[in-house]
């Protein structure tokens, strides 16, 4: 997994389990209540010498910006969902053959990225935050064991719909997570599971989100290069 080989070395090694939903305790019943110049031209050139740049197609716009002025949890989850936002954009409208299309030498794919994203989402606000001790659904028993990238990898077996799906629910499952931790302590809260790199210290709510807008933030780098290698489409 690309974070594994970082962050992640940070956490203990976890239990693998499946159907979670009441062993969580975000889920469980005790918990629901609670160089150019000014013209943009090249110097040293005419402005009608400059030769058109070609006009490739773009995605419509379908996220909200992240406030401008607005409390720090605010400013944290709205950057959280803009760059959420921008991963599901660009994978939106292609097959399952364009998800799973690899550019070499990189073997990296959009569909890939999108279920690396959830199972992120899943490890960081469930299991770290949370403590859930178990696995979503679409992670069958002993899918690591042999592939530390395994999300990445078998992200060809789904077609485009069960992506979309796995990683719309692990969004709304993290959602319900980081709002379970601000009715805690806020911003403070402090996770279940420590770190063993850090002599046990757990991770505080801030840190996770400013980890995951960054993580975000890079992968959305490389879609925005498949995405344009796959069908020309652009956009922020």
């Amino acid at each position: 997994m690309l974070v594994r080989g970082g962050l992640l070395t940070l956490m203990p090694t976890l239990s693998r389990e499946k159907s979670c939903v009441s062993r969580c305790p975000v889920w469980g019943p005790d918990k629901r209540a609670a160089g150019q110049d000014e013209a943009g031209t090249r110097p040293g050139r005419r402005l009608e010498e400059q030769a058109p740049l070609p006009r490739l197609p773009c995605m419509p716009p379908r996220r909200i910006d992240p406030p401008l002025v607005a409390s720090e949890v605010d400013t944290l989850h709205g950057y959280l969902d803009y760059q959420r936002d921008t991963l599901r954009m660009k994978t939106d409208g292609l097959d399952e053959e364009q998800l799973a299309r690899r550019h070499p030498p990189s073997t990296l794919t959009l569909g890939g990225l999108l279920k690396h994203a959830a199972f992120n989402e899943h490890w960081w606000f469930m299991r770290v935050l949370a403590g859930c001790d178990t696995d979503p659904d679409w992670v069958p028993d002993g899918a690591f064991d042999g592939d530390d990238d395994w999300e990445l990898t078998s992200a060809s077996e789904n077609d485009s719909d069960e992506l979309r799906r796995i990683f719309d629910a692990s969004r709304a499952e993290a959602d319900a997570a980081i709002d379970q931790a601000l009715m805690k302590n806020g911003l403070d809260t402090v996770s279940v599971v420590t770190s063993r790199r850090e002599a046990g210290q757990p991770f505080s709510l801030r840190w996770i989100l400013l980890l995951m807008i960054g993580e975000y933030a890079r992968h959305n780098g490389h879609a925005d290069l498949l995405r344009e290698a796959i069908d020309s489409v652009v956009g922020e």
